[in-house]
């Protein structure tokens, strides 16, 4: 099981969209978790990316994504999981988890067109939007 140390290091300065990804929070689960990120190549996981969780390890994963930006299909031995409620730095990898919600997914960091459909079907508490919609 992935496990983190919790240390009192800052940030760097985050060029991503904070506050504008995931809309609402109704509901997360209690304490978060610490994430497996061992193949996670980006410095960040932002707020409102898609978390999965391996379900022969029980090991929570972000989505991953293609050389393109866009998520990648729900890989083998892998259910959906929540939505990570605020960015964190790869380095320390624990997150809240929202499973309740509304994400605006135009907004997110990389293209979610690839899995809308699913995600919203295996998520059914987070409304997947848009500004548009």
């Amino acid at each position: 099981m992935a496990v983190q140390q919790i240390v009192n290091s800052p940030l760097d300065q985050n060029p991503l969209r904070e506050g504008v990804v995931l809309i609402d929070n109704f509901q997360s689960i209690r304490g978060g978790r610490t994430l497996d990120v061992s193949n996670w190549t980006q410095k960040y996981i932002p707020e409102g990316h898609i978390l999965l969780e391996n379900t022969t390890t029980k090991e929570v994963v972000p989505n991953p994504i293609d050389s393109t930006g866009k998520l990648v299909a729900l890989p083998a031995d892998h259910a959906y999981y929540g939505v990570v409620v605020a960015t964190v730095d790869k380095s320390l990898a624990f997150a809240g988890v929202c499973v309740r919600g509304t994400l605006n997914y135009k907004a997110a960091n990389y293209d979610m067109t690839d899995v809308l459909t699913e995600a919203k079907l295996n998520l059914p508490l987070i409304y997947f939007t848009s500004d548009k919609e």
